[in-house]
């Protein structure tokens, strides 16, 4: 069997520990990565001296002041190594299953059309109750489902339960991206605009490639890995909020342009942030962000609009 050179990289923010445990789970893999890029856009240096000191992987360790997940990701796009095959983009608190690169070979191996894939990911968010049950039923009229998709309201979905078998999906999660490394040619990028958390920058890039190669992104449900969506170094709800409300207007003026598509999803998440919190200051977070938004709306839509004018509180 041919054996692909598959480069990892893995943006990290002080999260020194969830970094060690995911390097670990790699190690422990049947089938190792031809190497594992650090980009490190930490407060300290504990990451840079953990990586030094951690000889069970190739590893390059490189640091960044700039804190912006999508950022990092682009900068290593633009410098892969030559003899690169394809490249997985991980999350820093993810656990891969022992079979995870054998089973990348293989489906790649039977799937040459395939651009890239979604893996079979496991996470404390996924889980099902009412309130979400609730929520996707006004994001996509129906009180749950099986596919991966973008709903009609503009919404991004993934299933409660993951499929059994290998299907077709329109975008992917940004916690674990595998793709051949010939889709970057195209210049195909994540939003250098979204800093830090960089929410919505894996549906931005999965959407564009998949309405340029339609039925090239795939769920592959042997391919499996756990987001433990670990709590450390997240942002604050004030600036998440305002993410979300900026990103997903950025998003559908791109796509779609239908406003009241937008509307209708962000009062939505208000309503499920303001079950899941229990405090007011949810419904002035949203009011605020979406009064900036009327106040600014072709701003945002121009190139030189500073998306992070609010973040770096």
């Amino acid at each position: 069997m041919k054996s692909f050179k598959i480069s990892v990289i893995i943006p990290t923010l002080n999260r020194k520990n969830d970094l060690e445990k995911t390097l670990i789970s790699i190690s422990k893999c049947d089938k190792l990565p031809f190497e594992v890029i650090i980009i490190d856009q930490s407060d300290n240096d504990e990451t840079k001296k953990f990586c030094n000191n951690f000889n069970k992987l190739n590893i390059r360790y490189f640091y960044t002041e700039i804190k912006s997940s999508a950022l990092a990701r682009n900068i290593w796009i633009d410098n892969l190594n030559k003899d690169t095959d394809f490249v997985l983009f991980l999350d820093d608190d993810v656990l891969l299953e022992k079979d995870y690169f054998t089973e990348l070979e293989n489906f790649f191996l039977n799937k040459e059309k395939a651009k890239w894939w979604v893996a079979n990911i496991k996470s404390p968010s996924r889980q099902i109750t009412l309130a979400k049950r609730i929520w996707l039923f006004l994001l996509s009229w129906s009180f749950t489902t099986d596919k991966t998709f973008v709903t009609a309201w503009w919404f991004n979905v993934m299933p409660f339960k993951n499929p059994l078998h290998i299907e077709n999906v329109e975008w992917t999660s940004g916690c674990g991206m595998f793709f051949r490394k010939s889709v970057f040619d195209e210049w195909f990028r994540f939003e250098n605009n979204f800093m830090k958390y960089s929410l919505m920058e894996d549906c931005f890039l999965s959407y564009w490639i998949q309405k340029k190669y339609p039925k090239s992104l795939f769920f592959v449900p042997s391919i499996k890995m756990t987001h433990c969506e670990s709590p450390a170094s997240r942002i604050a709800n004030k600036q998440r909020i305002y993410q979300n409300i900026i990103h997903r207007y950025y998003f559908i003026r791109k796509y779609n342009k239908n406003f009241c598509a937008y509307l209708w999803t962000m009062f939505i998440f208000s309503i499920f942030d303001l079950i899941n919190y229990r405090t007011v200051k949810i419904i002035k977070y949203y009011y605020q962000w979406l009064r900036y938004v009327f106040r600014n709306k072709n701003k945002i839509w121009n190139p030189k609009f500073d998306f992070n004018k609010f973040i770096f509180w």
